[in-house]
């Protein structure tokens, strides 16, 4: 019984010795310098649009918050950057 159990053992140690020198598949792409920034941009549209103040007057204006996530998630890379910069003041 303890001898199949070793083989079993040793096998499987093998086998997952034998494993760790097959190279794993890597997915990497070159991420522009534009996009990383208009991705920080949203992130800090979406934080001021989060902001109890703006939500009452963007409620005040009839504006639904899932209206709001939805079209900043929709924006493209350049209104981002006009928003985020006027965003910068408040």
């Amino acid at each position: 019984m303890i001898a199949r159990l070793r083989r079993l053992l040793a096998s499987l140690l093998i086998a997952s010795i034998a494993g760790l020198g097959l190279p794993l598949p890597a997915h990497a792409g070159i991420v522009s310098t534009g996009a990383a920034l208009a991705s920080a941009e949203r992130d800090r549209i979406a934080v001021v649009l989060e902001r109890a103040d703006v939500r009452a007057q963007l409620e005040a204006y009839g504006v639904r918050a899932a209206n709001v996530n939805a079209r900043v998630a929709a924006l493209t890379d350049c209104p981002p950057a006009a928003t985020a910069s006027s965003a910068r003041c408040c």
